[in-house]
């Protein structure tokens, strides 16, 4: 029996989208049991918020979405009924002027204006109110949160033979709100995940696991006698494995066997606020691959090529490619 159809499409769809090809690889990456999750894409049941709040970091969601996507009451329910309310009130206010007569009485006119500004009062009490309740429910969690922090420690230098969270492997520790559930800490240098929105000086998150699903980001690599780890998207594409920057100044990694996964992200902490050296740095980014995509049009248009005729090229090449790879697999 299916009590909840529209959750269970949404969860299959997080799934995927997040990588995780099987509902047994959701179900070890975030301790949810197995057989509750293959539950709850059925259908049949209706998941309680403790096994949202474990599923959510993993789905790439926030909580208080699969609360509400589960039928849970929640503030955007309360967003939803004001909006709702206000659009109502715009259409009664225009309403109520456009049968307003051009000759209509100082009474009529003075009935009408107290009318409109009743109801604006009313609307602006009701925005008072769910403007108050997110305040209290912000202020709230970040008092629970401050009072759940967990110390959880910044890795540095790793060295083998040692199991990696050993203290010689740490930098530091840092305090890690309670939502975010972590084993270690990375600080984050350089610019090669910029566009993820990863900068400089933030400290990532993760989960220890020594393998990864595609798409994901993880801490990874080249396994020394002491070494450090970076973090890369895990990409898989035709058979072979690539550890990929959020940024074209770099180049793919080719994941081989001297190269080791030591976890998965699951939350960030910024520490300070974005710079001008930040977003200037995003903008380098930004116009070198406009430089290439204009090159790329101006040698189109300068043979006469329509945008439709190197779409079509485009697409009959990776049509092509495909085909060949799938010719040449045994």
């Amino acid at each position: 029996m299916n009590i909840n159809g529209d959750f269970s499409k949404i969860l299959k769809k997080l799934r995927e989208r997040a990588g995780f090809k099987s509902q047994s690889q959701l179900a070890e990456a975030s301790g949810v049991d197995n057989s509750t999750i293959a539950r709850l894409e059925r259908g049949e049941t209706k998941p309680t918020p403790d096994t949202l709040k474990k599923l959510a970091p993993h789905l790439n969601v926030n909580y208080d979405y699969l609360m509400a996507s589960a039928g849970y009451s929640s503030l955007s329910g309360d967003f939803k009924i004001l909006g709702e309310t206000i659009k109502n009130t715009n259409m009664q206010l225009i309403e109520i002027i456009n049968n307003l007569p051009l000759n209509a009485s100082t009474d009529k006119t003075l009935e009408a204006i107290f009318k409109a500004n009743k109801m604006l009062r009313e609307i602006n009490t009701q925005s008072r109110e769910v403007y108050s309740k997110l305040l209290e429910r912000k202020f709230n969690k970040n008092e629970q949160q401050q009072k759940d922090a967990t110390k959880v420690p910044i890795l540095g230098t790793i060295h083998a033979g040692l199991p990696l969270l050993a203290e010689q492997n740490w930098e530091g520790q840092i305090d890690v709100p309670s939502d975010i559930k972590g084993d270690f800490c990375l600080r984050v240098e350089g610019d090669s995940m910029i566009y993820a929105g990863i900068l400089t000086e933030d400290i990532a998150v993760f989960k220890q696991a020594d393998y990864a699903n595609h798409g994901q980001i993880v801490a990874a690599g080249v396994e020394d006698a002491s070494w450090e780890a970076y973090l890369k998207f895990y990409i898989e594409k035709n058979d072979r494995v690539f550890l990929r920057s959020a940024n074209p100044n770099y180049e793919d990694i080719e994941f081989g066997p001297q190269h080791r996964i030591i976890g998965v992200m699951v939350g960030l902490i910024r520490e300070s606020a974005p710079s001008l050296g930040d977003y200037q740095n995003l903008l380098q980014v930004k116009e070198y691959e406009d430089r290439q995509w204009m090159e790329v049009i101006e040698i189109a248009s300068s043979n006469g090529m329509e945008p439709i005729f190197v779409k079509q090229i485009i697409e009959t090449q990776i049509a092509m490619a495909s085909h060949f790879a799938k010719s040449k697999s045994p």
